[in-house]
């Protein structure tokens, strides 16, 4: 089943300027891997970040934790954002402690990524200890202030269901929607 660009325009459209640091922001695209994350997990979110602040985010892709811009500016950038839509969320009990959360998620940028933790990840498999993937390390950022503590599981990490989860137990609420890429 193919992503609707409409099915990320839920509430209200943001500017960057709207996010607050510590955001999470939930992405969907267009790439072979999205389109293989979504299929798995029948979610419709492929990747997780967390924003940062001036347009950037501390994300975990293949090659690492690194910051990130949101929007490429040009072709093939490295970036956060999905060319099909983009929601945002923010926790409740955050307000006041998103240093915190993100000198951690800053404690971690070099860190590999661990590819086969979150292909386990799809499967509901405990995760390697090799590295770390996009949902782990949104949850673990979260859990270093004691937020997002179980029933989330450290070792069963991927995008849908931690926003599903997170979402139900009413620990984040959707604050909007941002613009999808133009690039991929």
């Amino acid at each position: 089943m193919a992503a609707d660009p409409k099915d990320y325009k839920t509430g209200t459209e943001l500017r960057i300027t709207d996010l607050g640091a510590a955001d999470i922001i939930a992405t969907a695209g267009t790439n072979v891997v999205g389109r293989t994350i979504r299929g798995w997990s029948g979610s419709k979110y492929q990747h997780l970040a967390l924003y940062s602040g001036s347009g950037m985010a501390i994300d975990a892709q293949g090659d690492g934790v690194k910051y990130r811009e949101l929007y490429p500016s040009t072709e093939g950038d490295p970036h956060v954002l999905g060319n099909i839509g983009n929601h945002v969320f923010r926790a409740y009990g955050a307000y006041g402690r998103s240093i915190q959360i993100l000198r951690f998620a800053q404690a971690k940028l070099g860190v590999n990524y661990d590819m086969m933790g979150a292909a386990r990840s799809l499967f509901h498999e405990e995760r390697s200890r090799a590295g770390t993937f996009c949902s782990m390390f949104v949850i673990d950022a979260y859990m270093s202030i004691g937020l997002f503590n179980p029933p989330l599981s450290k070792d069963k990490a991927y995008p849908p269901s931690i926003i599903e989860a997170l979402l139900i137990d009413q620990k984040v609420c959707l604050i909007g929607w941002l613009p999808p890429t133009k690039l991929t």
